[in-house]
């Protein structure tokens, strides 16, 4: 993917979070969800912890499901931002994308699972947010194909390839119920296997 493609479709995930009263409405919608649950939490709930009136609050946003878009938004482009630093950091090619993986995604769901009412966010993500979800595994699979370069095309693979064989196996991580040591063991064994197909371990 061409780094202009991937810096829109970053731009595009940033965007409902760029307003700093927007923000701050998310953060704090966020944090009520995780507590108390989507269908619980009231647009009134949402404005008094915004520090705003509700009249107010519509001006940011029109509903709930907009609201949460917005956070979804949000987390993904964190995300993103989160695996490229650790990608542009110190150490071999499978080291950098463990770190990556770990911090940019495995570690903001463990976060979600560990609230009161995280499953319920995480199921709800797929259902609301399926053009976000697509922006945000593009952008990872931008990020991830340089890592595996030179060394996939040597061993007859492409790197875009590789880079979206790990995001599929990421997805389908995401729909085990393993705590969190465990998931970083296997994300670790499956890096393993694909550096040692391309000669990187």
């Amino acid at each position: 993917m061409a780094d202009m493609e991937l810096q829109l479709q970053t731009l595009a995930l940033h965007t409902l979070a760029l307003d700093e009263k927007s923000g701050t409405i998310a953060e704090a919608a966020a944090g009520l969800f995780m507590q108390y649950g989507f269908s619980r939490v009231t647009m009134d709930d949402i404005a008094r912890a915004s520090g705003m009136s509700r009249p107010a609050l519509y001006q940011y946003f029109r509903n709930k499901r907009d609201i949460y878009r917005a956070i979804v938004s949000w987390k993904l482009g964190d995300a993103l931002e989160k695996i490229r630093h650790a990608l542009g950091g110190q150490g071999a090619p499978g080291e950098r994308i463990h770190a990556a993986i770990k911090s940019g995604i495995f570690d903001m769901m463990a976060e979600i699972e560990n609230s009161p009412h995280g499953s319920e966010l995480l199921s709800m993500k797929a259902q609301m947010s399926e053009d976000l979800l697509e922006a945000f595994r593009e952008g990872k699979i931008g990020l991830l194909a340089p890592v595996f370069g030179e060394a996939a095309r040597k061993a007859g693979f492409e790197p875009e390839m590789l880079a979206a064989q790990l995001a599929d196996w990421i997805e389908g991580m995401k729909q085990r119920p393993l705590d969190p040591a465990k998931r970083d063991e296997a994300l670790g064994t499956f890096i393993g296997v694909q550096m040692r197909a391309i000669g990187l371990q």
